[in-house]
């Protein structure tokens, strides 16, 4: 600093103050300059006054001068440009950078558009010191260059330079056309041209929507060298089109760049049901005693898919993709499985009419429903019953007499259990009535006639495990198929054919179709000693492997009867869980899959039950109104393979035969008037062992018929109960026991009794129908008895 003389003797003051701390000093100086070293930035004031001494003690002082300011400047250092995050998608750029080192009071940024391989004029923006980001543009699509200068008082400093591309949304497709292809009209030939401008296109998106749906939605997209798209797989009614074209973001839609058409529905078949439908077990080829991962080749799972995926993951409905439905996939334009595991009748009926959700699910019926608006349903496969039947409890029930029987030798089997389930097959066939009816009735509200539009046809249930005695009690736990064989007899005498005699009668009484498949897995059933497993020796195919699942557990084997115990026992306590709904519990894994899986058809047994769908279907071609078919496994063949399963049509629906006429009873007399049961009228064992009387005649006292059938091989004695005939109420499902009243005969002139044998625990066989008159006061005339069989 310098300053003027204040004349001979004078000596100086020098205030500096500084401006960002406020501090200040106070300093004598004698010379008229003094040197100031500064080591950082910073603003500093100074002033300077001047004293004398005249009488060498009194200081007499000037005033104070002028404030001079001083701006000290450090050098700049370099700014160093953030990069840039990708693409920019709008045109309008942030440029970000770090505060370099030094005195910055301002920023000059430099922008520069890439043209080929040059670069253009260069635009220049000039920054307060105090920013470190700066936002330009609006820019159209292309490449830029920035450059950073920090600069100060006294000089600029180059930094880094960043580059960017810009790259903005496409603008809409031009000439969008849509025309119906395909000679079914199901199938829409889209086609467009480029849009205008240079933005770079990846894809083109086509979007589809149908009416009362708020926003389009991505059905598939193409390369940007494609301009047509061909939309097939839809199904019926009308669907709005468009295309986008896309980059890393679609253009806008073209006001007037949409076409609508009104697309022909699918031919489509549907099943509505429980476990045996929906494909349960459908991931295994046969079974596997040894191994791990694919289980000898059996498991489908390990390397494959084998069931709709979130069946599977979310909920266990269990719908495989080889499930019997499938089967009809050449004969049908589409087929959909709405089958879910573990289901009962009353998860298949409409909510409105009291049907509930299952496993997360809305009932089948109403799901039909929403299929029905785009799609043409022209079969409904219906397979449900086994579990209201309680197809669960009656392994468990088995499974435990097979217990008593290794540790106590007490064991009376599980015959009253299988009677307990015949018993209750006629609720089972009232609330599988109901399902059909259901199924009509909402068709019907569609305009959809049945037999005309659409049929129905109502799958009964394979018997699944050998009931040849052959191996014993050990070797069945080994094979993990835990029946005594004395069991299995009971099961496939009586329980199954009254089972699928249920489905016969319900479809006729109904008016729809019905395949009885209870010998369609003949050889192949579990334990059957012709079929193989996987393992070192067999390589398993088709035709020489058990089409059943067998009971998965925990344990891997059992080659001891006390293991096997533990195997049974922890199987029987996952059957529990299976019962309670506990699908997803821990104990709900066996040691190769889920036990869930265990005693259903495998992939194998739903291609032999498809192939009887298909041949069905084929034969249903040529007839005009429902009839009744068995589908069984030929006799006889060894090894044979779905393919050589065979289906029949079966001569009448119904067998209705006359047992006796004219018979006069005085008070306390009784009549005995054989019958032939053996049900063999078809052909043997492809009969079905169900059925009813039909009694009428005149009588003063309506308590006085006792009516009852007797064995003839076993003495065995059933006494019958009338019920309600079809069509006059008895079809209703009811919660109590059935035929708990005593018989009642409301004899008239045109007056009967309807007899039902379902329900009714008997085999086939010659029968005695002894009929006697307990009235003490009134004769009994009875003008006719007719047998019906199904």
């Amino acid at each position: 600093m310098y300053w003027s003389s204040g004349g001979p003797g004078a000596y100086y003051y020098i205030t500096e103050i500084n401006d960002q701390t406020g501090a200040f000093t106070r300093k004598k100086h004698t010379s008229t300059s003094k040197l100031f070293k500064k080591t950082s930035e910073g603003s500093w004031r100074y002033k300077v006054e001047w004293c004398l001494q005249p009488d060498g003690y009194s200081e007499t002082c000037s005033g104070l001068s002028n404030t001079k300011t001083v701006d000290v400047q450090e050098p700049v250092g370099t700014a160093q440009l953030i990069p840039f995050e990708g693409e920019n998608l709008t045109g309008n750029i942030e440029v970000k950078w770090n505060r370099p080192t030094g005195t910055v009071k301002r920023y000059k940024l430099k922008k520069r558009k890439q043209i080929g391989k040059g670069l253009s004029e260069e635009q220049t923006y000039t920054i307060s010191g105090s920013a470190l980001s700066y936002r330009v543009g609006p820019f159209d699509t292309g490449r830029y260059r920035f450059d950073l200068e920090a600069c100060n008082d006294f000089d600029c400093r180059a930094g880094t330079d960043r580059s960017v591309s810009v790259m903005l949304r496409p603008q809409h497709v031009n000439d969008f056309n849509a025309v119906l292809t395909g000679g079914n009209d199901r199938e829409v030939l889209l086609s467009w041209t480029k849009p205008q401008g240079k933005e770079r296109i990846d894809t083109y998106r086509i979007r589809v929507k149908k009416p009362g749906e708020s926003a389009y939605t991505v059905f598939d997209s193409v390369s940007s060298d494609k301009l047509t798209y061909t939309v097939s797989g839809l199904g019926g009614g009308l669907h709005f089109f468009r295309v986008q074209a896309c980059n890393k973001q679609c253009s806008e839609f073209d006001p007037d760049g949409w076409k609508a058409y009104e697309l022909n529905k699918p031919t489509t078949a549907v099943v509505l049901g429980d476990s045996f439908s929906s494909g349960e077990a459908g991931r295994w080829k046969g079974n596997s005693d040894t191994g791990s991962g694919d289980y000898g080749g059996t498991n489908i799972s390990f390397d494959g898919v084998a069931y709709e995926s979130e069946s599977y993951d979310t909920n266990a409905c269990h719908r495989a993709l080889g499930a019997p439905i499938h089967s009809l996939a050449d004969e049908f334009e589409f087929t959909k499985n709405l089958a879910c595991s573990g289901a009962k009748n009353n998860a298949v009926w409409p909510e409105s009419e009291g049907g509930l959700r299952y496993r997360g699910e809305s009932p089948q019926i109403d799901k039909l429903e929403d299929l029905l608006e785009t799609h043409d349903v022209k079969l409904v496969v219906v397979g449900v019953g086994g579990s209201d039947m309680g197809f669960i409890s009656l392994i468990q029930d088995c499974a435990q007499e097979l217990i008593e029987d290794l540790t106590t030798r007490l064991s009376e089997g599980c015959g009253h259990s299988v009677t307990g389930k015949i018993k209750g097959l006629n609720q089972v066939r009232a609330k599988v009535k109901l399902t059909v009816s259901h199924i009509k009735n909402m068709m019907e509200r569609h305009g959809k006639v049945n037999n005309v539009d659409y049929e129905i046809v109502l799958m009964g249930y394979p018997s699944i495990v050998e009931d040849d005695p052959g191996p014993g009690l050990a070797d069945r736990l080994e094979m993990r198929c835990p029946f005594r064989a004395e069991d299995v007899v009971k099961i496939e005498s009586r329980l199954m054919p009254a089972l699928n005699g249920l489905y016969a009668s319900a479809a006729v009484e109904e008016d729809v179709n019905f395949i009885n498949i209870k010998n369609v897995f003949e050889g192949h059933k579990l334990c059957n000693g012709s079929a193989y497993r996987a393992g070192e020796v067999y390589q398993l195919t088709a035709s020489n492997t058990e089409w059943v699942r067998f009971l998965d557990t925990s344990v891997a084997s059992a080659f001891e009867v006390s293991t096997a115990l533990v195997l049974l026992r922890l199987a029987y306590d996952a059957l529990g869980s299976l019962t309670n709904g506990e699908w997803n519990s821990p104990d709900f894994m066996g040691h190769q899959g889920r036990i869930q899986e265990s005693m259903h058809p495998n992939f194998y047994g739903q291609k032999a039950v498809g192939q009887c769908l298909q041949q069905f279907w084929q034969l249903r071609q040529s007839s005009a109104t429902p009839q009744s078919y068995n589908c069984y496994s030929p006799l006889g063949v060894v090894h044979s393979s779905p393919e050589d399963v065979i289906l029949e049509q079966r001569p009448e629906r119904v067998y209705t035969q006359s047992v006796s006429q004219d018979i006069f009873l005085q008070p306390g007399e009784q009549i005995v008037v054989p019958v032939n049961m053996n049900f063999n009228i078809d052909g043997g064992w492809n009969s079905l062992n169900t059925g009813s009387f039909y009694i009428s005649g005149e009588g003063q006292d309506a308590h006085a018929p006792l009516i009852k059938l007797v064995n003839n091989e076993t003495g065995e004695e059933i006494v019958l109960k009338a019920t309600m005939a079809p069509g006059e109420g008895g079809d209703q499902p009811i919660d109590d026991e059935p035929f708990e009243e005593e018989p009642l005969l409301p004899f008239g002139a045109a007056h009967g009794s309807f007899y039902s044998l379902q329900g009714l625990p008997f085999t086939g066989g010659i029968y005695d129908v002894v009929i006697r008159n307990s009235s003490d006061l009134y004769p009994l005339l009875i003008n006719d008895i007719r047998l019906s069989l199904y």
